[in-house]
């Protein structure tokens, strides 16, 4: 797994600086499709794994919520962080992986992930991980790739695509229930069917040791890097 990371880390450090551009193309003009997770957030304080050059976490900054973005590739977040500084705006940015996030039980009210569950071969350790993080009735919303039930020829062969890229595109429904979600919402996107919503809920009671939520004004107390 650690030859993974770092393998999938300094592929996105390379990719960071074209990033916007490659999100540009045809084929992998993925920023609107990311964004269509924005109506489904809820509550104040809000965690965006693998948050990439920070286009989502700048439209959820926008909100008025407290949003804090984690993802592995440290090229990555220098990106985000000068996206953000552009627009006046200073949100906390911490390089990590969500196979091991770096906060207490109920920590956020919502969980973003935007085409990077795709990269993990198995999610079931990254679902317990979010959902523990999550308070009770918390959402995690996902925007990725794979397919959903009703697809056709076509998105199978796009779907075929992103395998070869590496991807582990699913339908993460029966992993999300079998971890504890309700499934709230599902629906096909773009590229023929092969990109997806899905919106699921927190159904498990996460015991807290000392406290219930993590204040983002002490993420600088952890243990982990800050952008």
């Amino acid at each position: 797994m650690e030859a993974r990371l770092a393998k999938l880390k300094k592929v996105y450090d390379k990719l960071a600086a074209f990033y916007r551009l490659f999100l540009s193309f045809p084929i992998f003009g993925l920023a609107t499709e990311q964004l269509t997770c924005l109506p489904y957030i809820r509550g104040r304080k809000v965690l965006e794994v693998g948050c990439g050059t920070g286009l989502t976490l700048l439209q959820i900054a926008r909100q008025g919520r407290q949003v804090l973005g984690l993802d592995l590739s440290p090229g990555m977040l220098a990106q985000a962080g000068r996206r953000l500084k552009s627009k006046g705006l200073s949100i906390s940015l911490l390089q990590g992986s969500y196979y091991n996030l770096p906060f207490p039980k109920n920590s956020f009210d919502t969980v973003v992930a935007t085409f990077t569950l795709t990269h993990a071969p198995n999610l079931y350790p990254v679902a317990r991980g979010i959902r523990r993080v999550l308070n009770y009735g918390g959402r995690l919303i996902i925007v990725d790739v794979g397919l959903l039930p009703g697809h056709d020829w076509k998105s199978q062969i796009i779907n075929r695509f992103w395998k070869l890229l590496g991807d582990h595109p699913r339908d993460e429904v029966p992993i999300l229930k079998d971890t504890s979600f309700r499934i709230i919402e599902r629906k096909k996107l773009s590229k023929q069917g092969a990109v997806h919503l899905l919106v699921a809920e927190n159904i498990s009671h996460n015991i807290p040791l000392q406290q219930n939520s993590i204040g983002l004004d002490r993420i600088g107390e952890m243990p982990i890097l800050i952008w």
